[in-house]
């Protein structure tokens, strides 16, 4: 059984309904076991939404370049290519270092980024997984920005944030 519980100046109490109902099956004056566990920060993850929201804003790729691998790759390079998020949230997730190798079909190493979700990702592990992922948009993206500062791009990220509803 899992629940959320609260700590109050008179000890853990129960943190919503699930938590109600498994706090009221336990006897008064029992002893039980709690395995600790922190769960996530939901906004500081809505804030990593927002700097990619940001970031991926701000990233054009070249064209030219993709031109001419497509025509390395038999392709029509009439056809232009599209941004994709979860693409770009992948290609940061790896850049930033928090990958697996895996072996693909063809029997080539490929890299698989790491899962965020909330059960895959302790909060201190999050905590540097956004500097990492905050440092690899800069570097790469969000520094190539006219008259941006890392301050001006943090605050930025702050405002998308808030309007996220965060």
């Amino acid at each position: 059984m899992k629940a959320l519980f609260r700590k109050t100046p008179t000890g853990l109490l129960p943190f919503g309904d699930d938590a109600e109902e498994i706090y009221n099956k336990v006897k008064m004056g029992s002893t039980v076991t709690i395995d600790l566990v922190r769960p996530r920060n939901a906004a500081f993850h809505a804030k990593f939404m927002s700097l990619l929201k940001v970031t991926f804003d701000y990233w054009e790729p070249d064209f030219k370049q993709l031109e001419l691998q497509m025509e390395e790759m038999g392709l029509d390079p009439r056809t232009k290519p599209v941004k994709s998020f979860l693409k770009f949230r992948h290609n940061v997730t790896i850049k930033a270092g928090h990958y697996t190798e895996v072996v693909d079909l063809d029997g080539n190493l490929t890299l698989e980024p790491d899962s965020l979700s909330f059960a895959n990702m302790k909060q201190e592990t999050f905590d540097q997984f956004y500097k990492d992922a905050f440092q690899v948009c800069w570097d790469m993206v969000l520094r190539e920005v006219p008259t941006m500062t890392e301050q001006e791009a943090h605050n930025l990220i702050n405002i998308v944030d808030s309007y996220a509803g965060s």
